[in-house]
């Protein structure tokens, strides 16, 4: 569904406020304003639950209300009812099937069918009963014309006056409506001596009481608009997730026209698959950085999905808007400690309780693999052109708008490093309603991101745009809630020496500095590949750069599983004649540490199960210390030295509590 372009809330309509003179003390109730008096008592009487007979309707001022003209919008409309007084039997049903119009045989011929049975099947269609115990019976049905509110002014001709009609009418009587009755038959209604005209519906009918029959269909049809109502309402529950319907705006939902609850199923539809579309294509992302997994293969995984859910529910609020985040996290631990598959876990909880919570709208991630792009970082117009790749392929996957308009994008940023001018858009982008907001957010930025490039000391700003430059977009296009997923983020520990480009630009630029500032400005997520490397990184260079440890949260690979095997066991071996010691405590309670720390034993029973002297016992214990060899550099030395085990054996400990 287009973001920028939505149709207006068809909830923004005209209203009144009803109350009813049996339970004056009651709130007046809203509804929206109806087309005709005639809805205006079906509405009161289903909204208020009216009991008695509809007399009449006064206004606020005591005025009466004879037609719906008479009601302003946001008025007080009082519905006056009482109980029916007896009344006297003027004529019957049966009689009345016998009156006999001298317009009859005219009608017959305009409709096709006998006149009284067509007014009959459209009186069943168009009734609404009064279920009172004091209403009137079948024999005390009062036959009499009543006419339609006026719709146009017409005028009236004086060689041809108003006939009165004869047509039988069904309703209750009231006498509020006889200066309705005496002006029927306007000039402006249809007239029956014109069988070429289309013929009108004159019959405005109330409070009518039909046979057991069809008031056993009436309560069908009541029951099934019920029901209809009660998925109006889960349609908004579903789209305001986080806002609870009170009965007010429920008893509006309830009156909604047809092709305004039609449009919101089919909205909702939409919006639905967008939503889905936007945490698919994210996910592709993810994965094509490196930062995804396989639930399969990760050891302790519901212990992991537990603490990250733990990180995001202590940086989401709630607020009078909806939830808001205010993350900025960066998960440490020892090399191979698993921080790259918290990441990817993280991610995707962070991206299906964006999703659930209707934060979707508003949010835009960036994510990130530093590693992808490290290798020529230090070529700053390499590393802004891998930068427009990855600030475009963002746009599409969140702002659908743009993805018709990447390859325009790609070009258009392209040649700000080609050019010394700055380029145009195409005006079939820049001038489309749709993407305007787009074209207008991508001019701004290149503006600054043109002039920082063709600056003789612009090196350290053009720096600052490359990493800004899709945040300042998105906040551009209206984005509120940006969020940075970096993976190896001290990879970007680079200095860059004196470029021609910028001769006025002297000394050493530190590239994460420049990185850092991005992420001062948004939420984040960072991870690392080297956690020394990294705390280097997060310290500022100099007194004025901002101290970013004042601000994240840290959050470990370390203490994940508490429930190691083999907790009893301890292993000593000898290096360079000096005797080592390790059990399950090593280890720190890093799930693919223990992994190896479980392996280690398993080689180390078949090790026991088998004689010195077999054949296959050498074969087992080499797998015991090529092991042990894998494992040595986790725990106490540098990854990658090489050191020679020996003498390796295995001793049973009473276990700690």
């Amino acid at each position: 569904m287009n973001r920028n372009s939505r149709p207006k809330a068809p909830l923004r309509l005209p209203y009144i406020l009803i109350k009813t003179s049996e339970k004056p003390d009651d709130e007046p109730k809203k509804i929206l304003l109806p087309k005709s008096i005639n809805d205006l008592h079906t509405t009161a009487i289903k909204v208020l639950k009216i009991q008695n007979v509809i007399t009449e309707i006064r206004t606020e001022n005591n005025k009466l209300v004879q037609t719906i003209e008479d009601i302003s919008p946001g008025e007080i409309v009082q519905i006056i009812s009482e109980v029916p007084k007896p009344k006297k039997k003027i004529m019957s049903q049966t009689k009345a099937s016998q009156v006999k119009s001298p317009h009859t045989n005219r009608v017959a011929r305009v409709f096709g069918c006998d006149v009284q049975e067509s007014i009959i099947q459209q009186n069943k269609k168009n009734i609404q009963l009064d279920t009172t115990e004091d209403s009137l019976s079948e024999d005390e049905i009062i036959v009499t014309p009543i006419k339609e509110p006026k719709k146009t002014e017409s005028v009236q001709n004086e060689n041809h006056p108003p006939k009165k009609s004869n047509l039988p009418v069904f309703h209750s009587t009231k006498t509020q409506e006889e200066k309705e009755i005496s002006e029927y038959n306007d000039n402006e209604e249809y007239e029956i001596d014109d069988p070429e005209s289309p013929p009108k519906n004159y019959y405005d009918i109330s409070n009518t009481i039909l046979s057991e029959h069809a008031q056993e269909e009436e309560e069908e049809d009541n029951s099934e608009r019920n029901e209809e109502s009660d998925s109006i309402i889960k349609i908004f529950d579903d789209a305001l997730p986080s806002h609870e319907l009170d009965n007010d705006i429920q008893n509006i939902l309830y009156l909604l026209p047809q092709e305004y609850t039609d449009f919101l199923k089919k909205a909702l539809v939409l919006e639905n698959q967008q939503r889905d579309r936007w945490v698919t294509s994210l996910m592709r992302i993810a994965n094509e950085c490196g930062i995804s997994y396989k639930r399969e293969l990760i050891e302790c995984y519901d212990q992991i999905k537990e603490k990250t859910l733990s990180i995001i529910q202590d940086h989401f609020f709630a607020t009078p808007c909806g939830c808001c985040s205010t993350n900025k996290t960066i998960i440490e631990g020892p090399s191979q400690s698993g921080k790259s598959t918290m990441l990817a876990i993280l991610l995707n909880q962070y991206l299906y309780t964006i999703a659930s919570n209707n934060m979707w709208k508003k949010s835009f991630l960036i994510i990130l693999n530093c590693e992808d792009f490290s290798f020529y970082a230090s070529d700053v117009k390499l590393l802004y052109l891998h930068y427009i790749k990855i600030t475009i392929e963002h746009l599409s996957a969140q702002v659908p708008e743009a993805s018709a308009y990447a390859t325009i994008l790609q070009r258009y940023f392209t040649s700000i490093v080609e050019n010394t001018y700055l380029p145009t858009l195409p005006k079939k982008f820049s001038e489309n309603p749709s993407t305007s907001k787009i074209a207008s957010a991508c001019k701004s930025v290149a503006s600054l991101l043109s002039q920082g490039w063709n600056s003789p000391d612009g090196r350290e700003c053009f720096c600052t745009l490359i990493f800004m430059m899709p945040i300042l977009i998105a906040k551009n296009i209206g984005f509120t809630d940006i969020t940075l997923i970096v993976d190896h983020f001290d990879l970007l520990n680079i200095v860059i020496d004196e470029t021609l480009h910028f001769p006025e630009s002297t000394g050493e630029l530190f590239l994460i500095e420049h990185f850092k500032n991005a992420l001062i400005q948004t939420n984040f997520v960072v991870s690392c590949k080297d956690s020394d490397e990294m705390y280097q990184c997060l310290f500022p260079f100099d007194e004025s750069a901002f101290d970013l440890t004042q601000i994240v949260s840290f959050v470990s690979t370390l203490d994940i599983d508490s429930n190691a095997h083999y907790e009893n066991y301890e292993f000593s071996f000898i290096i360079q004649d000096i005797t080592y010691k390790i059990n399950a405590q090593h280890f720190g309670g890093v799930p693919s540490f223990l992994k190896k720390w479980t392996e280690l034993n398993e080689y180390m029973d078949e090790v026991e199960d088998t004689e010195i002297d077999s054949e296959d016992y050498e074969e087992k214990y080499a797998n015991v210390v090529n092991h042990m060899q894998s494992i040595i550099p986790i725990i106490f030395m540098e990854e990658g030295k090489y050191v020679n085990i020996s003498d390796i054996k295995r001793k049973q400990i009473q276990k700690k509590r």
